[in-house]
């Protein structure tokens, strides 16, 4: 994810977004995520809805989590999932189209992909804007432990040690992120 939001007013509008795309672009963090969104069918954006609560003192429990999927499901299935796999078919390149034709498309999709992403985050955002404070605080034990049940929750599977490596890269890039605004 390489973004430039520098000069989109709308974008900056969004603490839940900025949020991602700092996170997003921390090293390692893409990988990872893109490890937990092929692996199990994690949902990164509401990965990152999770980080953004904790780390902002907010309650996520399994309710949360819970209305939240009800709420973006639809859209992460059928926009965003939808998008994500013709973008993923045209970088096959397996078409019968002229390469830079088809690779003008696929960047077109996948900006596209993006916008829905961003529309999902503001979702989530707006959802969770009355969520109560936490009693718990933001610490890196039970950000893990937040992250954790996100993946679990989406998974098919059970959780390996590789999942959990990548979910505490996550976690720590989330606080270090917490520590350099602090």
């Amino acid at each position: 994810m390489s973004i430039n939001i520098a000069d989109n007013k709308e974008i900056l509008k969004s603490s839940l977004w900025n949020f991602a795309v700092s996170i997003y672009q921390k090293n390692g963090v893409s990988a990872a995520c893109l490890f937990l969104q092929e692996s199990c069918d994690v949902d990164v954006p509401l990965l990152f809805c999770a980080g953004f609560l904790v780390v902002n003192g907010k309650c996520f429990d399994p309710a949360i989590l819970s209305a939240l999927q009800k709420q973006t499901s639809p859209w992460q299935r059928d926009v965003v999932q939808s998008l994500r796999m013709v973008r993923q078919k045209l970088k096959s390149g397996s078409y019968p189209v002229q390469m830079d034709k088809g690779e003008a498309l696929r960047l077109s999709v996948k900006a596209a992909e993006l916008s829905a992403e961003k529309i999902q985050l503001n979702m989530m955002e707006d959802a969770t804007a009355q969520v109560p404070p936490s009693d718990i605080p933001p610490n890196l034990s039970n950000l893990t432990a937040v992250l954790t049940m996100v993946v679990n929750a989406q998974s098919k599977t059970a959780l390996k040690p590789e999942h959990m490596k990548n979910i505490q890269l996550i976690a720590n890039a989330i606080l270090d992120r917490k520590a350099e605004r602090a």
